[in-house]
């Protein structure tokens, strides 16, 4: 039976293919840096701005409330949040089973 909510993730090599465009995206912007983080079952984009780690991303986030973020990272400008916004919903609005 096929379980939704399980915790079997695709292959690392495909979580970080799914995630580098993204990185490729947050890279863009002026203020922000993105890399990715690989533990043992999951892949992790990292956000930095002004070379704090701001937000963790895992691969299986659906809503922002599921990135983890630093309280005590500076935040962006509203107008670089914005496009940092843009960029997530894009990202979340992927169902994690079309994500490869």
């Amino acid at each position: 039976m096929n379980n939704p909510k399980s915790n079997s993730f695709p292959s690392l090599q495909i979580q970080r293919h799914f995630l580098e465009s993204f990185v490729n995206k947050f890279n863009q912007t002026d203020c922000l840096a993105a890399k990715l983080v690989t533990d043992k079952s999951l892949v992790t984009l990292i956000l930095s701005y002004n070379d704090q780690e701001t937000i963790e991303i895992p691969y299986s986030a659906s809503h922002f409330n599921d990135c983890i973020k630093n309280p005590q990272a500076d935040w962006p400008p509203v107008a670089v949040q914005q496009e940092l916004v843009a960029i997530l919903d894009q990202l979340f609005s992927i169902p994690l089973n079309e994500r490869i």
